[in-house]
């Protein structure tokens, strides 16, 4: 990891065949929650290793893992924005799902990204170990219910009941801050 940055911070292509190397599956599995279409993801983690070698420099993340996990989850989001989809496309189901945790904003001041991230924030460290991880696979990740469920050796009932127990105690967490759905 640190040579991956050392070599990006010189300017060094090796760092290109080393990143894909090592973390394109990690990268292709936050894709791959996010984006129906392979081709799209192909596309997606072309522009995630673009802009890793434009970020750093000047950038020099602590926790390379975590900033290309956020590059990753970024530029699918962005992709899908720009593509503008008329099909019902995953990230779409999980703002769906997170919908009625999100407090109206038209009885409050608008919350800004810096507020938000801060209220997220506090509520996953709130969450007990297996709920936080639960959580975060599926609305950060973007894995399904059925990914989740295979990867813990859970049955998918389980991982959705835990899920819709976490999406309420969200909600009840944002109306104790003042924000309420």
């Amino acid at each position: 990891m640190d040579e991956i940055v050392s070599l990006l911070w010189q300017r060094d292509e090796q760092a290109l065949s080393l990143l894909e190397n090592r973390y394109s599956g990690f990268c292709r599995r936050i894709i791959a929650g996010l984006l129906d279409s392979v081709q799209d993801g192909e596309e997606v983690l072309n522009d995630v290793w673009l802009r890793v070698w434009n970020g750093i420099p000047p950038a020099r993340p602590k926790y390379f893992r975590a900033y290309l996990a956020k590059t990753a989850r970024n530029t699918s989001l962005r992709y899908l924005e720009r593509a503008q989809a008329q099909k019902r496309s995953g990230i779409t189901v999980l703002l769906d799902e997170l919908a009625e945790c999100i407090p109206d904003q038209t009885t409050r001041q608008p919350l800004d990204s810096v507020q938000i991230r801060d209220l997220l924030n506090r509520f996953v460290a709130s969450l007990r170990t297996e709920e936080r991880e639960i959580f975060l696979q599926r609305y950060f990740f973007g894995a399904s219910i059925q990914e989740i469920a295979a990867a813990r050796q859970y049955s998918e009932n389980r991982v959705s009941v835990s899920l819709h127990r976490t999406r309420n105690k969200l909600r009840d967490f944002l109306e104790r801050e003042g924000y309420s759905a």
